[in-house]
């Protein structure tokens, strides 16, 4: 953008432009159609001729530019190193206004309020046909003092009376009578209005102009001299008022026996007629009336609203997305949306406030504010968190302990976890571990149970008791004792001082209950071992069935023992048969 400004500089310099230029000035070119236009601006002692480039500092500035009759007022808000250009078609300006205002002003930027017909409705009152005097009177314009005459409240139609000033009421094809009204003004605001009647005659009677007023759109809000009456002046509307082309001196009114002098009557031709809408242009302009014509007036605020334009150059919105790739949707002010696209963004826009929004399967969205500024670079940052998933677990028995992740919960619970694969496992002292592998996608809600299984049991008797009982090379307890083991193959080994160890191998399944009996041997007593039998048994528990499974007992001195003396004697029988 800044090559831009650049040339912008060398343009001023070489079209002399009388004013100066720093480094974060801005630059606002006016254009008019057709060109020539005069230009001036608040705070700056001096006019120009359009097109021209101005340079000036930020801020708030009320730029004027006039052509003929008519004179737009721009309120218009700079910001450093803005590049702004001011359109003014004054053929469109001239074609929505009409060429019956001795000059008009139209308003652009001021964000002026009116009151609206909806805002200021009031059901109308049953009024009688109107016979020629008389009627519904309201306070009008204060400056010039009048009273405001309707004939029927259902009909737009009005009629001003200047203040002490004779004139003939008139509605539809009928001629009323003469009135006459007075007006006072209290301190305190307030006004009264004496008066009215049905004068006879006077020497002079204020003739009247018809305006009708119309606007594009309808129901924009009229004022008369800066005056509007509530819930009464919309478009489209009638306004007869009076039209006093030189003043009067010492007009005499009569009624009946008696008889009033006016010593004064001032000239009253021209009037300021305005209109507004909300979200157009303001507009006031003069006008110069003749007794007895009828005007039509018809301001386009539309047309208006077209006329004067003012671009500024554009801007960069780059967007940056955590992850990339999200999708990026940017609204204007007003909710429109401008288009999609895809992080990482840089995109130009015309400078002004917008909301961006990203969004990504499997995370939440993100939105942002951002405002854009002319030759200059909004950068955003947007961060997408990954939609959770919601987990439900029970067991059966409750109490037990289950890890998700780096998560852990105590059952019956709920977890929320990040959308993901996960190998759920839950433990509980006394049954069997269990693992499930759970595939949870963003938002998805699981409910999960789990049926523990108890760990096989070992009953473990010795005589004599007091033996240590070590499982897997690990202390587990003195008998007579109960110990729970995993499912699977494991070695028991039991130790008493001055008896010989015993170890016993067991191969053990989901829900076995094996009870063990071990008569122990002292050490001295390892000869009579080797004539006796083992007396050492395994009885396993399993369901309804009971076994005996000698194959699971080992006992690890007498039997390698037993097993020499076995082979001794078979070696000792065959050599006695040679």
């Amino acid at each position: 953008m800044r090559w831009l400004k650049a040339v912008v500089i060398l343009v001023m310099f070489f079209t002399r432009v009388p004013l100066g230029l720093s480094g974060n000035d801005a630059i606002l070119k006016i254009d008019s159609v057709p060109v020539g236009a005069e230009v001036s601006i608040e705070g700056i002692n001096n006019t120009f001729r359009a097109p021209i480039i101005l340079s000036m500092s930020e801020g708030k500035k009320v730029i004027r530019i006039s052509k003929g009759s008519y004179t737009i007022l721009y309120s218009l808000s700079i910001s450093e190193e803005e590049i702004l250009t001011l359109s003014v078609d004054f053929r469109k300006i001239e074609k929505a206004v009409g060429k019956a205002f001795t000059n008009a002003t139209i308003k652009y930027g001021f964000n002026i309020t009116v009151p609206t017909k909806e805002e200021e409705y009031e059901p109308p009152m049953a009024t009688p046909t109107w016979e020629g005097c008389g009627g519904i009177t309201m306070a009008g314009p204060k400056d010039p003092p009048m009273v405001i005459y309707q004939f029927d409240s259902k009909d737009p139609y009005y009629q001003l009376v200047l203040n002490n000033t004779p004139v003939r009421l008139q509605y539809k094809n009928i001629v009323g009578c003469i009135v006459i009204e007075r007006i006072f003004y209290n301190s305190n605001g307030g006004v009264t209005m004496t008066g009215g009647g049905e004068w006879n005659s006077a020497t002079y009677i204020a003739p009247t102009a018809l305006l009708i007023i119309n606007s594009t759109p309808q129901n924009a809000t009229v004022y008369i001299f800066d005056f509007h009456r509530f819930g009464e002046w919309f478009t489209p509307m009638k306004l007869r008022v009076p039209v006093i082309i030189e003043p009067q001196m010492n007009v005499r009114a009569f009624w009946k026996d008696s008889n009033l002098t006016i010593p004064y009557i001032p000239e009253l031709h021209a009037y300021k007629i305005s209109i507004g809408r909300n979200g157009y242009p303001f507009f006031e302009g003069w006008l110069d009336l003749k007794p007895n014509e009828t005007l039509i007036l018809n301001i386009d605020l539309e047309l208006l609203k077209e006329a004067v334009t003012i671009k500024k150059e554009n801007g960069i919105l780059e967007v940056l997305t955590q992850p990339e790739n999200a999708n990026i949707m940017v609204k204007d002010f007003q909710g429109r949306v401008l288009g999609k696209w895809t992080s990482p963004l840089n995109i130009a826009l015309p400078p002004g406030f917008y909301v961006i929004s990203a969004f990504m399967e499997g995370y939440g969205n993100a939105v942002k504010n951002a405002t854009v500024f002319s030759n200059k670079t909004t950068k955003i940052y947007l961060e997408l968190n990954p939609i959770p998933a919601e987990l439900s677990i029970e067991s059966s028995p409750s109490g037990a302990v289950v890890l998700v992740g780096d998560r852990k919960c105590t059952t019956p619970c709920n977890l929320t976890v990040p959308a993901g694969d996960y190998n759920i496992t839950i433990g509980k002292e006394g049954f069997i571990d269990e693992s499930r592998r759970v595939i949870l996608n963003p938002g998805e809600e699981i409910n999960l149970t789990f049926n523990l299984t108890p760990k096989p049991r070992v009953i473990i008797k010795t005589t004599p008791p007091g033996a240590v009982v070590t499982a897997d090379g690990t202390k587990a307890c003195t008998t007579p004792c109960n110990i729970t083991l995993n499912p699977g193959k494991h070695i028991l080994k039991l130790n008493l001082d001055e008896y010989k160890s015993e170890t016993v191998v067991l191969h053990l399944n989901k829900g076995d209950i094996v009870s063990i009996n071990i008569k122990l041997h002292p050490e001295q007593d390892t000869f009579n071992n080797f004539k006796g039998k083992q007396n050492t048994n395994l009885t396993t528990t399993q369901k309804d069935i009971t076994k005996t499974q000698p194959t699971n007992l080992e006992t690890s001195s007498y039997g390698k023992l037993l097993f020499i003396v076995g082979i001794l004697a078979l070696l000792i029988a065959i050599g006695i048969r040679r």
